[in-house]
């Protein structure tokens, strides 16, 4: 697992360094670098809306399933596991974008530890100090220090990417949208909280994230919409069964 970890870590300090050597700003190598890992898995988020909104129109069958067998579990999950396989949904590819998304969260974890006493690099950003980690104290007017302002960024970024996030969960799954908007608002406060255990480049980099994801999102939910992906799929299926017919006339001639 170490060996992974520095495999990971290598690269992006290399990374974040070249770049604050070309733009003379961490906070700047920063952004540059969390676009350019988004630009990198945007297929994949692509590929979870379209997995997303093919589970919405699954909704019926699954329904029946359901009242079908829904007094034998295993039965009803063996048949929708087929009726998944045949209508193409993978329920794992959901989950993908996140699981690379952490392993690079922590590497950058491990980066911005490390390089955070390297005096060579720059992580002023309209004079705070990234480098600092923010210190939370009861005495708000007393205590405060701008430092103080990446945590609140973070948070307020999350919870934008939070509610946009989840107005897309609830056009492809309604049920799912309204369980899951307490780990939506929880997620914010940890993000909050996190903030102020880390050095400030962690915290902006996660605020960065977020304002990303929620561009992302708001890219994905226009232009692969569930009505869309409704219609391309049952275009693509008609196309599919015409080409069917024109083979079998084609054979008996």
């Amino acid at each position: 697992m170490n060996d992974f970890f520095n495999m990971l870590v290598f690269p992006l300090k290399i990374l974040l360094e070249f770049f604050n050597d070309i733009f003379g700003s961490y906070a700047v190598s920063i952004i540059i670098f969390t676009i350019l890992v988004n630009a990198c898995l945007f297929p994949l988020n692509i590929k979870q809306q379209k997995s997303q909104s093919k589970q919405a129109l699954l909704k019926p069958k699954l329904d029946a399933l359901k009242e079908k067998f829904g007094s034998d579990k295993m039965k009803y999950n063996t048949e929708m596991q087929a009726l998944y396989q045949r209508e193409g949904v993978n329920m794992a590819g959901g989950c993908l974008p996140l699981l690379i998304r952490l392993p690079i969260l922590m590497g950058v974890y491990q980066v911005v530890l490390g390089s955070s006493h390297n005096k060579t690099l720059n992580f002023d950003l309209f004079g705070i100090d990234l480098a600092q980690t923010p210190k939370f104290s009861t005495d708000i007017i007393n205590a405060f220090h701008p430092i103080w302002l990446i945590p609140v960024f973070s948070f307020l970024t999350a919870m934008l990417s939070s509610v946009i996030t989840m107005q897309a969960t609830k056009k492809t799954n309604p049920q799912a949208g309204s369980s899951m908007g307490m780990m939506m608002l929880l997620m914010p406060v940890m993000s909050l909280w996190m903030a102020f255990q880390f050095p400030g480049a962690l915290g902006y980099y996660w605020a960065c994230s977020n304002i990303v994801l929620a561009g992302v999102q708001m890219v994905v939910n226009k232009f692969y919409s569930v009505d869309k992906i409704t219609a391309t799929d049952f275009l693509e299926k008609g196309l599919a069964r015409r080409k069917q017919e024109l083979t079998k006339l084609t054979k008996r001639f």
